[in-house]
């Protein structure tokens, strides 16, 4: 098969890079309000030499500490955060919205 998807539209993409990521939410969907657990996965991503740890949904109800701690955590350890928040739209119910940093 040939010509599956339209030819560049942006332009030079030289400043798009691979890497690696850990990523809690994906076995244990509460992770991402647990400050202690999401430390874990910035010493993971750390151990592992990976150069993120993504930070799902709900990440702005944190226990035990706050996002802002986490970013000094990960950033300490030259672990960049990735922060999802949600896929909310007019495809499903929800309809929350993260704290404005």
């Amino acid at each position: 098969m040939y010509d599956l998807v339209d030819k560049n539209k942006i332009g030079g993409a030289d400043w798009i890079k691979l890497s690696s990521s850990s990523w809690s939410w994906w076995s244990d969907h509460l992770s991402s309000k647990d400050f202690n657990k999401l430390k874990k996965y910035v010493d993971l991503a750390k151990d592992m030499r990976w150069e993120y740890s993504l930070v799902d949904a709900n990440w702005n109800i944190m226990h035990g500490d706050n996002i802002e701690e986490l970013i000094k955590y990960a950033a300490a350890k030259n672990i960049g955060l990735t922060l999802w928040y949600n896929s909310g739209g007019a495809h499903n119910t929800l309809r929350s919205s993260p704290v404005i940093l």
